[in-house]
């Protein structure tokens, strides 16, 4: 019996394993990072002195911990120090640093956990940058606020604003990218629109002069996609080609130099899916799927398993799935066509998530929500009772601050059979709603997480 009990056991891990690739979308800030899983739960990582992550804490984590108990996240964009969000419902959400007002919620304290923005459910898109926030409405419109210095909302002034204000009255906006203090936004017509701090040719209009509301760059109307990083933009065209424009140090433009330019500049002539602007440093997926990075090399933030900057596009590794990527300051993530998370670069706060501190210099693999305690499952059976069980099972939490202590259960699938809750002060949990089977009980106290196994009789 014993030898059955083992062997299923390592079939139930061997399942988890099979079905732990759980990730839908993807996001970096400074030193953080987050992960949306398929079941609409929010998790994050890396450094959280101001909040960051939205646990409720300001404890650093190099692990991902899941961001309350909702499901129910559809996208979100995480700045240097905040991060805004938006549910199914259309409601908006914001944490993290406030010094300028970004998190929009009318005053400037900061918030370890998900505030609502405002009392309305109309919020389609959002776009996080330094000190500054942006979002779209449902109807088009476009709205902006937190710090406005050099005229950075694009409002014309340069008010500081801790509530969300419109931008203009147009409502054909249909993507909006926030840098580090500029923004690029395209409207529905596939014209490209600028604004804000132009020192180095970010705007892409021909100069260097700042700009307090948006302005077209140039008359073309074929353009598809857009991203806005440290004083540095990039765009796809209908086309698939890419454009870069501005700050050029450490060749993070792509274009074969380390020249400055300040109008859009053709990189290559292959065909591009997606971009992502970080720091110091580029990301893009061509159309044949395959990675590719540029830019500055010295956390090993291009990943191409180096520590040399390249002023050109090299490819990361072979692979030929990739769907989604983010940067910001000096790590990197990607998403592919399976769900896997894979993280590299600079991890001196844990903002890869792989549960230590060292820098990688090729991908990673960030393991889903339940299987980053698989290893330790195996070795931490016992201490819960009675087992089998048939309606209640018992842990013994005398040792524990009760009150932090939550708990799940994942079937042989891998997938929930019981939400996130809390554990009573007497550590019994019932299971008597479970089927006949095989169930992996995972507690959290804290950014600690352990497994149990049980049977359900």
């Amino acid at each position: 019996m014993k030898t059955i009990l083992l062997t299923t056991i390592s079939l139930l891990f061997i399942n988890i394993l099979c079905h732990a690739q759980c990730w839908q979308n993807i996001e970096t800030g400074d030193t953080h990072s987050f992960g949306l899983a398929t079941d609409g739960s929010l998790w994050a990582w890396g450094e959280n002195s101001k909040g960051y992550l939205g646990d409720g804490t300001t404890t650093s984590a190099n692990l991902p911990v899941k961001i309350g108990l909702d499901e129910d996240w559809a996208n979100l964009s995480t700045g240097r120090k905040h991060t805004l969000a938006v549910k199914n419902n259309g409601s908006l959400w914001s944490w993290g640093s406030n010094f300028d007002g970004q998190l929009g919620i009318g005053n400037n304290d900061q918030k370890n956990s998900p505030v609502e923005v405002d009392n309305n459910s109309n919020w389609r898109s959002v776009s996080a940058g330094g000190q500054i926030s942006f979002a779209i409405k449902t109807d088009g419109s476009l709205w902006a606020w937190g710090s406005n210095f050099n005229g950075y909302l694009g409002d014309g002034t340069t008010i500081d604003r801790n509530t969300p204000i419109q931008i203009g009255s147009d409502t054909d906006w249909k993507l909006v990218a926030t840098g580090d203090n500029h923004t690029a936004a395209l409207k529905e017509d596939g014209t490209l629109w600028t604004w804000g701090w132009n020192f180095d040719g970010q705007i892409g209009d021909g100069t260097n002069d700042k700009k307090g509301i948006p302005g077209q760059v140039g008359s073309e109307d074929n353009w598809q996609y857009i991203s806005a990083g440290d004083r540095h933009t990039l765009g796809i065209k209908t086309d698939g080609t890419l454009w870069a424009w501005g700050d050029n140090f450490q060749g993070k433009l792509g274009v074969g130099s380390n020249d400055d330019l300040n109008t859009p500049t053709q990189v290559g002539t292959d065909t591009w899916e997606l971009i992502a602007t970080g720091s110091d440093h580029s990301l893009g997926i061509k159309t044949d799927k395959t990675l590719w990075s540029w830019g500055s090399n010295f956390r090993s933030q291009l990943g191409d398993g180096t520590s040399s900057s390249s002023n050109v596009p090299v490819q990361i590794g072979d692979s030929n799935n990739w769907k989604e990527i983010n940067t910001d300051e000096d790590h990197s993530i990607a998403l592919n066509d399976e769900g896997e998370i894979w993280t590299w670069g600079d991890n001196e706060v844990g903002q890869l998530g792989d549960g230590t501190t060292e820098n990688k210099n090729i991908p990673i693999e960030i393991v889903c929500t339940v299987s980053n305690t698989i290893n330790t499952y195996l070795s931490l059976i016992g201490n819960l009772y009675p087992n089998p069980a048939e309606d209640l099972i018992n842990i013994d939490v005398s040792q524990l601050h009760k009150k932090d202590l939550y708990f799940e259960i994942y079937n042989h699938s891998g997938q929930t059979a019981t939400p996130l809750q809390g554990i009573n002060h007497s550590g019994r949990i019932d299971v008597s709603s479970l089927e006949q089977g095989i169930y992996v009980l995972r507690l959290s106290l804290g950014n600690e997480n352990t497994a149990k196994v049980f049977i359900k009789m």
